[in-house]
């Protein structure tokens, strides 16, 4: 007879594991919250990661001490203590870098040290099971005995559960400041959307002002654009407002992405110099007279705006990208500009690749993708545009008139945008979890380009006739809105 096989033992849970290192960031930037972490009933036992524990020993023997109270630079400090025989200095970055990485908002230390001792009972329940059911197999126990064992082993371990009331704390009055909050900000200009491009005033009309925090799906079929509608918006959003920018091109080598960013700044060139037009894929197969342009007075002046201009470009790596670089990028872009708004782009979507030895076919890969770039959109306050390409299936409806989807024949520029929705390559489900879908489109036979505001969580940006659909002429390296068609209107023309 087979021996019977022994109960798993307790495991952390994998949104415990993560809460560790959440909740270590935190206190690291706030170490007044270990007074509410002690308050909460959180001990460095229920801690199941060693590195974790240890530097959460480390600093509330240090806050005892009153060695924290007040000080400007509680990283440094926790890294030289830990360096007293604690961890080398290699480990001690590692670690402290990690939870870097890892911190949320100081509002969520409740909840995490909550969600953390939680889990630590849990365990010690699932020890408790486990020596009730060695128990039962010895004979020589009685059932009383061994109820009443079980029933002081669990409820010993069942009081440390922390109920936590989550209606209330959702309830609608302590909403409602926080959230008229928010608008307020938005109404006085605290808070603030990613400008679009100057002269992108129906755009500008039909997005509410701009691109605001979320994430955004920019979707397209092959030529249509949507690489060079990225870079323009990034472009000026940051030469032009000195909003921060990570450029995420993965498709593209440096001397692709300069080529790029500098003809649209001949173009578009700093102020007392005159615009030249000049394709890019000009200057990037290095044709003589447009690498001209930028040793004139006008090209030297756009490549010191570029310098200076806080646009940080990723390119790819040979092996893929990984869509864990999300966070780690939108981490970086917070660090290094804490407030304001501030744009993430990745260019694009069905380039990005899974984790080394994760097992994900493409969907499972483009919806954790998009999941990751959504989380840190809401995480750090950030807007983050991901580029994506439409199915082969849905290439006639985004090249102009007469084009059967669904029944719908309607050209371009007429009807609810929103028929654009679904479209994205392997992709259709993430396009509804988008707090926005943008649809470039292009009619060759017309000259045509038209975006669509095929979704907006904050609903129409105007109304009537052409509502959603914003028309440019494109030219292979800039968008341009067709002369004046009233302001706030996006009647066809």
């Amino acid at each position: 007879m087979a021996p019977k096989p022994r109960p798993r033992a307790a495991r952390p849970l994998a949104h415990s594991v993560r809460a560790e290192w959440e909740l270590l960031g935190c206190l690291l930037t706030q170490p007044a919250e270990l007074a509410t972490v002690k308050a909460r009933g959180l001990t460095p036992a229920d801690l199941t990661q060693d590195d974790v524990r240890t530097v959460f020993e480390v600093m509330i023997g240090m806050a005892d001490a009153g060695r924290l109270d007040g000080a400007a630079h509680v990283l440094g400090l926790v890294a030289d203590e830990l360096a007293l025989g604690v961890m080398t200095d290699g480990q001690a970055f590692e670690v402290l870098s990690r939870a870097q990485r890892e911190s949320v908002t100081v509002a969520n230390v409740p909840t995490l040290a909550d969600r953390i001792v939680n889990d630590a009972a849990r365990r010690q329940v699932k020890r408790a099971a486990l020596e009730v059911t060695e128990r039962a197999d010895d004979p020589a126990v009685s059932v009383a005995e061994l109820v009443e064992y079980a029933a002081a082993r669990v409820a010993g371990a069942g009081g440390r559960i922390v109920r936590t009331d989550r209606l209330a704390a959702g309830k609608l009055g302590a909403l409602t400041g926080p959230a008229l909050d928010h608008m307020r900000n938005r109404r006085d200009g605290l808070e603030k959307p990613v400008p679009l491009p100057h002269g992108w005033t129906n755009t500008r009309d039909e997005l509410h002002g701009g691109l605001w925090p979320g994430l955004w799906l920019l979707v397209g079929g092959t030529g249509a654009g949507k690489s060079q509608w990225a870079f323009e918006l990034a472009y000026s959003a940051a030469v032009n407002d000195g909003v921060p920018v990570a450029y995420a091109g993965l498709e593209l080598d440096a001397a692709g992405l300069v080529a790029r960013l500098a003809a649209l700044g001949l173009r578009k060139p700093p102020h007392g110099h005159s615009a030249v037009k000049v394709p890019w894929s000009a200057l990037y197969v290095g044709k003589s007279e447009p690498l001209a342009q930028l040793g004139t007075p006008a090209g030297r002046a756009v490549l010191a705006v570029m310098d200076a201009a806080p646009l940080y470009m990723v390119t790819g790596e040979a092996r893929g990208w990984d869509y864990r670089e999300i966070e780690a990028l939108a981490v970086e872009l917070r660090r290094k500009h804490p407030e304001g708004p501030a744009l993430l782009v990745v260019d694009f979507l069905q380039l990005v690749s899974s984790p080394p030895g994760a097992r994900e076919d493409a969907k499972e890969r483009n919806g954790n993708a998009a999941y990751a770039a959504r989380m840190a959109a809401r995480k750090h306050g950030i807007t983050v545009l991901l580029v994506s390409a439409t199915a082969r299936s849905f290439y006639p409806l985004f090249a102009g008139a007469n084009a059967k989807a669904g029944g719908d024949d309607r050209p371009l520029g007429d009807g609810d945008p929103a028929r654009l929705t679904g479209t994205g390559k392997e992709a259709g489900d993430i396009e509804y979890a988008c707090d926005g879908v943008l649809a470039l489109c292009r009619e060759p036979d017309r000259g045509a380009s038209w975006l669509a505001v095929a979704k907006a969580r904050m609903g129409p940006g105007t109304t009537g006739a052409g509502a959603g659909w914003v028309r440019y002429d494109f030219d292979g390296t800039a968008f341009t809105e067709p002369p004046a068609r009233g302001s706030g209107s996006t009647v066809p023309g």
